[in-house]
């Protein structure tokens, strides 16, 4: 179980999971958090989620016109492909997620029309040129994520609480941190829940 609480009296937001022991301060300088970090174990939930991440990277909806549509439609082409080559998403691993510089790659190669063609690779350069490189949140969102937000097989690990007030200032990694973080913990959750209802299954039958 985990709570999400902001100190009113600071601005500090944090999320915990109840009785914690241990903390993890987040912040721009030392943390990266990889946008395509599997928290759905459907290919279209974990599509609508990285999108709506990269929205918020955009600061614009990728729909409602017909070319954010256009946009969305190939954003969600490069991530099919990206995660093409698992079997099943529930157990990839930080290390095999394809990064910000992927997404790009593929990007850059798609679209059947040529209107297509330069939409894929004007979205490329924009989100490249904001999360890979020199870009602003490069460092936060274009890597392996380095904190640890699984259960690595265990039944039980220490509670946790993760901080944000390092953040406060930046609004956009705010939001980032807070839904990956988030989303990561209710996808470990829901893992531990069904893993352990098919033992118990098994062990009944």
């Amino acid at each position: 179980m985990f709570h999400f609480g902001i100190n009113r009296n600071s601005t500090q937001g944090r999320v915990v999971e109840a009785g914690y022991e241990s903390d993890h301060d987040l912040n721009a300088r030392s943390t990266t958090l990889n946008p395509q970090d599997i928290v759905f174990d459907t290919l279209l939930e974990q599509k609508s989620h990285v999108t709506r991440l990269y929205e918020t990277v955009l600061g614009r909806p990728l729909t409602g016109g017909q070319k954010e549509n256009m946009e969305r439609g190939l954003l969600c082409r490069a991530l099919e492909l990206l995660y093409g080559g698992f079997d099943d998403l529930s157990h990839v691993t930080p290390d095999q997620v394809p990064l910000c510089q992927d997404v790009c790659d593929v990007l850059v190669g798609l679209g059947e029309s040529e209107r297509q063609k330069t939409l894929a690779r004007e979205l490329a350069d924009e989100i490249a040129s904001l999360c890979t490189g020199s870009g602003p949140w490069s460092r936060f969102l274009n890597g392996e994520t380095n904190i640890d937000l699984s259960r690595k097989g265990r039944t039980w690990i220490p509670p946790r609480v993760f901080m944000f007030h390092e953040m406060s200032d930046d609004p956009i990694l705010l939001a980032l941190a807070y839904t990956q973080v988030l989303s990561a913990m209710r996808h470990m959750r829901s893992l531990t829940i069904r893993r352990a209802s098919s033992s118990w299954m098994r062990s009944t039958a």
